[in-house]
């Protein structure tokens, strides 16, 4: 089924210090889109994505793993890849990443 989201009624999460998170969607096992908003100076610290991460800078200058994207920049981070995030200035964001696979009974 279909989700829309109204932008004029979008909850924003505080997940750090000057970093909030808008969930568009979450898989049972991890992944998902969302759109993460910074304080300029705030730093999201190093982390990876087992399945790796696209990501679309909407507003603001963020580096993202020792590289200044700007508004119209996209990135992909490689599975496992790790980086930090740090707001230039104030910072939006949409990142996604797929679902890690399911286990399976026959792979415990």
């Amino acid at each position: 089924m279909a989700k829309y989201f109204d932008q004029t009624n979008r909850e924003w999460v505080q997940i750090y210090p000057g970093i909030f998170v808008s969930d568009l969607h979450r898989y049972p096992t991890g992944g998902g889109a969302a759109l993460f908003r910074m304080d300029a100076g705030a730093r999201m610290s190093e982390h990876d994505h087992p399945t790796g991460e696209h990501g679309y800078v909407i507003e603001g200058e963020g580096d993202f793993g020792g590289r200044k994207l700007v508004a119209g920049d996209a990135f992909w981070m490689e599975v496992g890849e790790k980086y930090s995030i740090n707001a230039i200035t104030d910072l939006m964001f949409f990142a996604t990443s797929l679902p890690k696979p399911e286990r399976s009974k026959q792979n415990l």
